[in-house]
């Protein structure tokens, strides 16, 4: 396995820093951080003292369904800017490498690791920021990514260790500060709006600089679009229709536009397009708010003219569905990715009237008054995040990229919890996997669902149903038992899986196993 570091160069001494970089700290939040690894025995007691801290200053825990992040308060160990991470493994496996990625140059090692400070080092950690357990691969070459190996696993249920990175991240506003409860929405008859404005008077580029993001925009996803449809992707004869589920608008926009608003990525607004045009991101955001707007007008839905369609509507109740979130553009173009916080809104439309005398979505005007009836309703609304960001993400561990939802499961539906399972026995072990009003679990892909330690995949057809009596249907899927790789002792199983639109998802419940003497 190859080792690449940056070469070591000194920093400035702390007078001089602080006099050259005081103002560039403060008002680009660049925080500097440093990574050290040992084992240790107590959970409460994973890091040593080091310089300036007592112990950790920001603690990584990791569980079977993802991993969290949080600060203790402890400044930077140098007193300047690097911090002391430990890492918590309530997982049930052995941790032997992490992935992270920041805003911040969290790998830019300049010299001074936590072996400066009388931790002791290990030979395949030339930088002396891994002490004696930990040394580092794959670092991006802007230093903001990169491995953390373990040389000595830490050790599953309980197991502790602790490091350091460049960047002060133990000082971070943690991002779910600022962008929870930040969005407000609005429905008025055919159109729905809604602003971001981010919490504790921050702007626009502050609490995207605190969340790991270069920007933020909108995801809209058309989830229900019946037939006969009136829309097509740019360049295509064939009408869209969902479910499956589609961004709104295509990558390549949508053939009634002129010119088709080419979104590329998986956003509403375009990055592309200035200021003029109404839906590019430009023109929706001030330095401190982030705006969004719709007014779909579909006359071939129910009780409109289905002039687009040949004179045909959809079926009676038919209605279009949309699921809008608030995401993080992360990068810059064109390498970009976009981060799913969580946080947004489900709402469904009947409008079967025009704009503009044509069939539209991805609308930036109002609605013709009077050309249909019906409008928008609200069905759902998130108002908190499930993006964990504190300075830095745990992307993998032990090389198996982390989820981007967690889902609730029931193992064997209307089972007293903790479910009693046979680890012994043969046959199948039904699995339900639950929507919510926002999550849709008829939008998972079976294929790709796997359950237990032994990754059992579903071996029978897919069936919607209510069990759990909230009137949302969910997906129950089936396991052969001896594929599940649930063994006695066990406490809890894991699902993990995707939806058709690719985003990935983990679920666990509360086991016991019987059988098992």
């Amino acid at each position: 396995m190859s080792h690449v570091f940056p070469s070591i160069q000194r920093k400035p001494t702390l007078p001089q820093l602080r006099r050259s970089d005081k103002h560039r700290l403060a008002l680009a939040g660049i925080f500097v951080l440093a990574v050290l690894i040992v084992s240790v025995g107590e959970a409460n007691a994973q890091c040593p003292a080091v310089g300036a801290d007592s112990t950790c200053g920001t603690i990584i825990t990791i569980s079977d369904t993802g991993a969290t992040v949080t600060s203790t308060g402890q400044p930077p160990y140098d007193g300047i800017e690097d911090t002391l991470v430990g890492v918590v493994n309530n997982s049930r496996l052995p941790v032997s490498a992490m992935g992270l990625k920041s805003a911040l140059s969290i790998f830019g090692f300049d010299g001074d690791g936590i072996v400066a400070y009388g931790i002791p080092g290990n030979p395949q950690d030339p930088s002396g920021y891994g002490g004696p357990n930990a040394y580092f691969t794959n670092i991006s070459a802007d230093l903001k990514s990169g491995t953390v190996n373990f040389i000595t696993p830490i050790a599953a249920k309980g197991g502790t260790g602790f490091f350091a990175l460049e960047e002060a991240i133990s000082q971070a506003t943690p991002c779910s500060a600022v962008i929870n409860n930040a969005v407000t929405t609005t429905v008025s008859g055919t159109q729905i709006s809604a602003t971001f404005t981010p919490n504790q008077s921050f702007t626009l580029t502050q609490a995207a600089n605190l969340c790991g993001f270069t920007d933020f925009n909108w995801q809209q996803t058309i989830t229900s679009l019946p037939p006969p449809s009136p829309f097509f992707a740019a360049g295509s004869t064939v009408p869209l229709v969902a479910p499956p589920p589609f961004n709104d608008p295509p990558p390549n926009g949508y053939a009634y536009q002129t010119p088709a608003n080419a979104v590329i990525f998986p956003i509403y607004y375009n990055l592309f397009t200035p200021a003029s045009d109404p839906l590019s991101l430009a023109a929706n955001k001030t330095s401190t708010t982030l705006s969004f707007f719709d007014a779909p007008a579909d006359p071939c839905l129910p009780g409109g003219s289905g002039a687009p369609c040949g004179g045909k509507t959809a079926a009676p109740g038919s209605k279009l569905g949309f699921t809008t979130h608030l995401v993080g553009i992360v990068g810059l173009l064109p390498g970009i990715s976009v981060q799913d916080t969580g946080i947004g809104f489900n709402w469904t439309d009947t409008f079967n009237g025009t704009s503009g005398g044509i069939a539209v979505i991805n609308s930036a005007r109002p609605v013709d008054p009077g050309s249909g009836t019906g409008g928008i309703t609200l069905t759902g609304v998130q108002n908190t995040s499930t993006y964990e960001y504190n300075g830095v993400t745990v992307t993998t561990v032990n090389g198996v990229p982390l989820p981007n939802l967690t889902v609730g499961i029931l193992i064997k539906p209307g089972a007293t919890a903790p479910v009693p399972v046979n680890p012994k026995t043969q046959g199948t072990v039904p699995v339900a996997i639950l929507s919510t009003p926002d999550f849709d679990a008829a939008l998972v892909d079976a294929t790709t669902v796997r359950f237990g330690p032994g990754g059992a995949q579903n071996s029978s057809k897919p069936s919607l149903e209510d069990v759990n009596r909230d009137g949302l249907p969910d997906l129950v899927l089936h396991f052969k038992s001896e594929q599940t790789g649930i063994a006695c002792g066990d406490t809890s199983a894991s699902l993990t899986g995707s939806t058709t639109a690719g985003k990935t998802f983990v679920g666990s419940q509360d086991i016991t196993t019987v059988g098992c003497k």
